[in-house]
């Protein structure tokens, strides 16, 4: 997930990093797309984090 989400919470809300992305618009619409590619696709692990 990268920045895209940096948290559980995040993901199960939708949040994206805030602050801490220089791109929040961009942020925003990913997760978006992300979230709707994991609906689609309910096998996909989503594993979150930077490691």
């Amino acid at each position: 997930m990268g920045d895209t989400s940096h948290t559980q919470w995040g993901w199960d809300h939708g949040v994206e990093p805030g602050d801490f992305t220089r791109d929040q618009v961009r942020n925003r619409t990913n997760l978006r797309k992300l979230k709707a590619l994991v609906a689609r696709h309910p096998s996909i692990q989503v594993r979150l984090g930077h490691q």
